[in-house]
């Protein structure tokens, strides 16, 4: 099975909807509560997905290997 990173809003909440069970791991910027970020963690709770939150820091170090220029959004 192919690992891959889907970041940015958009992106994350149509995976979840459409295909949630290949969402194996779901991170999201701490301290982010909007409307658009509680949408994902809505679809994640019915899909049975978990989902971490973390420092800005952390979540960066994490998806250090994004495309150049790539925007995750905090999602």
């Amino acid at each position: 099975m192919n690992k891959e990173w889907i970041y940015g809003l958009h992106a994350v909440s149509e995976l979840l909807r459409q295909h949630p069970q290949d969402v194996l791991e779901l991170l999201l910027l701490q301290g982010r509560d909007d409307k658009r970020v509680n949408e994902v963690k809505s679809l994640a709770s019915a899909a049975g997905v978990q989902w971490q939150e973390l420092e800005r820091r952390d979540l960066d170090r994490r998806l250090r290997n994004l495309p150049s220029g790539a925007v995750h959004q905090g999602v």
